[in-house]
């Protein structure tokens, strides 16, 4: 095991060194990969855009070659999709053990039954993450609309009250919140009841809109409102002991806390791998760019497709990638329209609308 954390801190230093240097052809590997093994999903959340009704999975070739990718990173975040509908989850966490490799859960908690804790909770799961757009069940069903706020929060509380018994004190609970004028009112209570269910964190994230519908919704057309919400969630984790993640805030005059939502430079497309159903991979959580085919290509010509190089090369420099200056994610500047709604006549059109 202690070679097998070598392996990793080594990968990790190589590329902090590339990163600072500006090297974009990497020798190095993800030490954080994103796995959606299932779009399949029991919900049909108004800011999602899958095709849930997706039967694809992904092949046995690229099992194996993850096996060879696992042992130099540091964790795998599993969505979705639901991941708990992913028929074959043994085997992928079989998988992930033995590349010594701890693994993340992004779920929406509605199928969290006494089987599915027991099994989470004898697994080497370091984090999980709850989705959950409300603070009200009101606010909840505007973004979940088949969801149950209460079943939810009744099978956290027992994940929770599980998780203690078992000693399992090393997993990091978190909740994560897509924030649109349509719940931003519930996001308070949320931290709160997050501080009553011993959650340690709250992400809140603005939603990247890509329908009429959401971007009229965005808080981009809201900022005050968005401001005085986060701004009060923040004091309320404070008091209540939760974390609470907040992107950065529209007013330059809000105090600002430290969050990874709220970088000065970005390290993502030098350490993180997302892998799509169709094996093409995206190296940044806040955009849905996604190139090459790792299923076909392999792991070395995927990972250095010469849009990734030339993305590494100029991140974080004046020079960086269009995709970089409208970022949605953790260099985000709430004030740009395009990062709240990429499409420009798109965000034209709601604004229209909004302002009648």
């Amino acid at each position: 095991m202690l070679y097998a954390q070598n392996m990793k801190t080594m990968n990790s230093v190589a590329r902090q060194v590339y990163m600072r240097n500006h090297i974009g052809a990497l020798d190095t590997f993800p030490e954080e990969i994103i796995l959606l093994p299932t779009m399949r999903c029991n919900y049909n959340c108004v800011t999602c855009g899958q095709n849930h009704a997706d039967e694809r999975e992904y092949p046995q070739s690229f099992m194996e070659e993850l096996k060879g990718i696992l042992p130099f990173a540091k964790f795998v975040n599993i969505t979705g999709g639901e991941p708990l509908l992913y028929k074959h989850f043994d085997e992928l966490i079989s998988v992930i053990s033995a590349g010594h490799c701890d693994y993340w859960l992004v779920t929406n908690a509605s199928l969290l039954t006494e089987r599915w804790r027991a099994k989470l909770l004898d697994s080497p799961l370091r984090t999980i993450k709850f989705s959950i757009d409300g603070g009200s069940p009101q606010a909840y069903a505007r973004v979940r609309p088949v969801g149950n706020f209460f079943k939810v929060l009744k099978n956290i509380a027992e994940f929770m009250r599980d998780k203690y018994a078992r000693g399992r004190l090393d997993i990091h609970t978190q909740f994560n919140f897509v924030a649109l004028k349509d719940n931003i009112d519930s996001l308070p209570k949320l931290v709160a009841i997050a501080g009553d269910l011993g959650i340690h964190q709250v992400n809140v994230i603005y939603c990247v809109c890509d329908s009429e519908y959401l971007a009229e919704r965005s808080l981009f057309f809201n900022q005050e409102l968005s401001d005085e919400k986060m701004l009060l969630a923040r004091e309320i984790g404070l008091a209540r002991g939760v974390d609470v993640a907040l992107p950065k805030l529209f007013s330059a005059q809000a105090p600002e806390a430290e969050s990874w939502l709220n970088a000065r430079t970005c390290d993502f497309p030098f350490k993180f791998m997302a892998v799509e159903l169709d094996g093409k991979i995206g190296t940044c959580c806040g955009t849905s760019i996604r190139r090459g085919n790792i299923f076909r290509d392999g792991f070395a010509a995927t990972w250095n497709d010469p849009f990734w190089v030339r993305l590494r090369e100029t991140v974080n420099t004046p020079d960086e990638l269009e995709m970089c200056r409208n970022c949605t994610l953790c260099k985000q500047a709430p004030g740009l329209a395009a990062s709240h709604i990429p499409n420009a006549d798109l965000a034209r059109r709601a604004a229209l609308r909004v302002a009648v």
